[in-house]
């Protein structure tokens, strides 16, 4: 909306209404054009990171195969010595878990619990940056359908972020919140107490690459792509008072297929329903 006001009673002509009338939708067409570029900005850098992703993955595969061998090896000529034994199977273990985390791993999407596939993954990410988490759970019974590495990274990249923000405070702590939108959608949200993010790079976190000394860079644009790719939206809260960001992520509620749902016979997952949840306004 353009609102033009005078404090000259009908202080607007006919040509300042002509003005106007030919502004106005240059105006529309210079936001809408700077919109695109946004997007086009944000898919480059996307197929950018994807194209050197893959090439990353094949290396690293091609490597975690090699040191299979070996750790294999280690393990035949070591059979009077259970101590090296224990350490080659080690070595197998950590590489059977980069290999699943590789860009080009093939675990598909599955029924994820939301409240405690958050809090179980949050944890293990809060342990290894010595950050305090608290849980305030509010989405009972409800269910995600995602890859769950990928929703774990998306975790991984908003804990890192806040981590950063937070350097050089005593205590540091996240406080993740969920909560039924309604029978289709649920929200998560992440607080930090950290610095907060400048007003100036807000608007384009999740468009373009920003980098300040406390946060930006390529995460939160691949943080976005994967949110996406699970049919869902991530956004930036208006300013916190207590100065640190809060990001909120809506994805659509895993619902069981209707066929399903009208036979009698139990299926693998529980019936999610929408009873018993009260929504909170944001």
């Amino acid at each position: 909306v353009l609102a033009l006001e005078s404090r000259t009673p009908s202080g607007f002509d006919q040509d300042d209404e002509a003005l106007v009338k030919t502004v106005a939708p240059q105006l529309s067409l210079g936001l809408e054009r700077f919109k695109q570029q946004q997007e086009i900005s944000f898919n480059k850098t996307i197929a950018a990171y994807n194209a050197w992703a893959s090439d990353m993955a094949h290396e690293i595969n091609a490597e975690a195969a090699n040191i299979q061998g070996w750790a294999y090896l280690i393990k035949e000529y070591s059979e009077e010595s259970p101590a090296i034994q224990q350490f080659a199977g080690n070595v197998e273990q950590s590489v059977r878990k980069l290999l699943m985390a590789s860009p080009r791993s093939d675990q598909g999407r599955t029924v994820l619990p939301l409240d405690e596939s958050l809090e179980k993954f949050a944890k293990q990410i809060c342990q290894q940056k010595d950050i305090a988490l608290e849980v305030l759970t509010g989405a009972p019974g409800i269910s995600i359908e995602a890859n769950p590495l990928s929703f774990q990274r998306i975790l991984r990249h908003l804990i890192h972020n806040a981590e950063r923000a937070m350097r050089g405070r005593k205590d540091k702590k996240i406080i993740l919140r969920t909560q039924a939108i309604d029978e289709n959608m649920v929200e998560i949200q992440v607080e930090d107490f950290g610095r907060g993010i400048p007003d100036k790079i807000r608007p384009f976190i999740f468009q373009t690459n920003v980098t300040t000394k406390g946060r930006g860079g390529n995460g939160l644009l691949i943080t976005r792509q994967l949110v996406e790719d699970m049919n869902g939206r991530i956004r930036l809260l208006p300013a916190n008072p207590r100065k640190g960001a809060i990001f909120s992520i809506k994805l659509p509620t895993y619902n069981i297929p209707e066929d399903r749902a009208m036979r009698d016979e139990p299926g693998p997952y529980p019936a999610i329903t929408g009873k018993g949840i009260v929504n909170e306004p944001v």
